[in-house]
């Protein structure tokens, strides 16, 4: 089952990752034609289009994310030995707070992530992470006991000893991921995304630029400065 699991991610992620990049081109065409038309044309009477600047940034700081989000995971969980990378954990037959206090302290070790799924009908219900110096909060805590009292296995997936990558971070990128795809999992909670995002931070100092650009052209810049993360 774990290897059902990890072709299943693997086929959302790909898909995911092609999306983002097709999106991410065509914003990134957009931005290129509002510049190319600004400085074709007369500077004394140019404005900036604030509307289409906006929503080209916008798309292409989505569709960052999402790619940032895809090679993340497949760098941590989809290289040379994948395979090692995905355990199945079968739930106890008792659901009890004590039963599963106990599951949750001798098999959910990490530093490692975690889907909480039910197999008939397939369904995604919680996804979370163990290890690192990151305390629960209670809300989370609450959401993964009703997920282990729903679900009918876990699958652990452990980052490759190779990587770096915090299991937080990767926990929030599958998240990422998933909602992108709609297959986001019943009990959790949507996130601000990627930390430390290559692609979302680069978008960022491009908005900032559009905005010095929009002031220097005496053009209303407020709606760019939004977009800066």
């Amino acid at each position: 089952m774990a290897v059902q699991f990890a072709r299943q991610l693997r086929d959302i992620v790909d898909a995911a990752s092609r999306d983002g990049r097709t999106e991410l081109r065509f914003a990134l065409h957009m931005i290129a034609d509002i510049l190319v038309e600004t400085f074709d044309s007369d500077l004394r009477s140019v404005v900036i289009d604030r509307r289409s600047a906006t929503d080209a940034m916008a798309i292409a700081r989505a569709a960052a994310e999402v790619v940032d989000a895809c090679h993340l995971i497949e760098a941590s969980l989809f290289g040379a030995r994948s395979e090692r990378c995905f355990e199945d954990i079968s739930l106890p037959i008792g659901r009890s707070y004590d039963t599963l206090a106990d599951f949750v302290e001798r098999r959910l070790r990490g530093p490692a992530i975690y889907m909480i799924w039910q197999r008939e009908p397939q369904r995604l219900i919680y996804a979370g992470h163990v290890g690192g110096a990151q305390t629960q909060t209670e809300e989370a805590r609450g959401a993964l006991f009703g997920a282990l009292q729903q679900g009918s296995v876990v699958t652990l997936m452990t980052p490759s000893p190779a990587t770096t990558v915090a299991a937080g971070d990767l926990e929030t990128a599958l998240l990422v991921v998933l909602d992108r795809k709609n297959a986001f999992p019943a009990l959790n909670v949507r996130s601000d995304g990627v930390r430390g995002a290559l692609g979302t931070a680069f978008l960022a100092t491009i908005g900032q630029l559009l905005g010095e650009l929009a002031s220097n052209l005496r053009a209303p810049a407020g709606s760019y400065r939004k977009l800066i993360g």
